[in-house]
């Protein structure tokens, strides 16, 4: 069984109830798809300035490139110029779907108690009222900003693995997160529903259901990779033609592409998050019927 959703923040809240009553068949709704609440998403990119280029991990090939491509001298660096708007330099989010990992094992607990029905003097009807579905929360806390796109936001899917409640899959929130050290984002999705089961109770008898909750915690994190795509000029003081190719001409200006000189981990930087995850599985499993003291 798993829970396919959509994700938003530091508290995780999972909500699975089912209820049996007598010879009857249980009511599962374990399988509820979430409804996850998201707030408005980011663009996916943004302009990438020159000093923004300059701290990709692989910010020493580009230049080793250009004086290998076209010489040495006096030369002016810049990214996304008026004059060349079709060839400018942007930072996007590499992935919109983010898994994170747990950084120790969930611990959990379980606790029962028992829901009293009311009953109808006229019918000998027992009525329970229960909320029944499945609903989760997650805060997270920003811890290393991407330096790319500092202060940016994206509109990401944090997916969260299962936490011990019997969901086989992760489950994905649509969120913002925005690239900037403290700061915080969350997520929240429900299916909740009030439900009401009705019982017909025998006379000199009185029947109570069962409600299990388990609930667990456990930190985690994960990160959301910035990647570098797109052009950086280099604007030399004298006209020069490409040293492997005299024959294309003198020119000033020469376009360095990012994606053809680096590889995607060296032109790519992370926004690091974490919080901690907490979940609630509620489950009324069994009415019991007994004689009235």
């Amino acid at each position: 069984m798993s829970f396919t959703s959509i994700l938003r923040s530091t508290a995780l809240a999972t909500l699975a109830l089912s209820a049996t009553l007598s010879s009857a068949m249980p009511i599962n709704l374990r399988t509820q798809r979430l409804v996850a609440r998201g707030d408005d998403v980011g663009k996916s990119c943004y302009p990438l300035t020159l000093d923004q280029a300059k701290q990709l991990p692989g910010w020493s090939k580009i230049e080793q490139y250009a004086k290998d491509t076209w010489g040495e001298g006096g030369v002016n660096l810049e990214t996304n110029p008026s004059a060349y708007p079709d060839r400018g330099a942007s930072a996007c989010i590499g992935s919109s779907r983010i898994a994170v990992q747990y950084s120790e094992k969930p611990q959990c607990s379980t606790t029962k108690d028992e829901i009293h029905g009311t009953a109808d003097g006229t019918t000998q009807e027992v009525k329970f009222k229960l909320d029944a579905g499945v609903s989760q929360t997650s805060t997270w806390t920003v811890t290393q900003s991407s330096s790319l796109t500092t202060g940016a936001k994206f509109g990401v899917s944090v997916g969260i693995p299962d936490l011990g409640l019997d969901a086989s899959a992760e489950t994905y929130f649509e969120t913002t997160i925005t690239d900037e050290r403290s700061s915080s984002f969350s997520t929240t999705g429900s299916s909740m529903r009030g439900y009401e089961l009705t019982y017909t109770n025998e006379p000199g008898k009185e029947c109570k259901l069962t409600l299990e909750t388990k609930s667990c915690t456990a930190g985690a994190s994960g990160r959301a990779p910035i990647v570098a795509t797109g052009v950086v000029w280099f604007n030399y003081e004298d006209k020069r033609a490409p040293i492997g190719h005299p024959e294309d001409g003198e020119h000033y200006k020469y376009a360095a592409f990012i994606d053809s000189i680096l590889t995607p981990e060296e032109r790519t930087l992370y926004t690091e998050f974490r919080g901690p995850i907490n979940s609630q599985s509620k489950a009324s499993y069994a009415t019991n019927c007994v004689e009235k003291k």
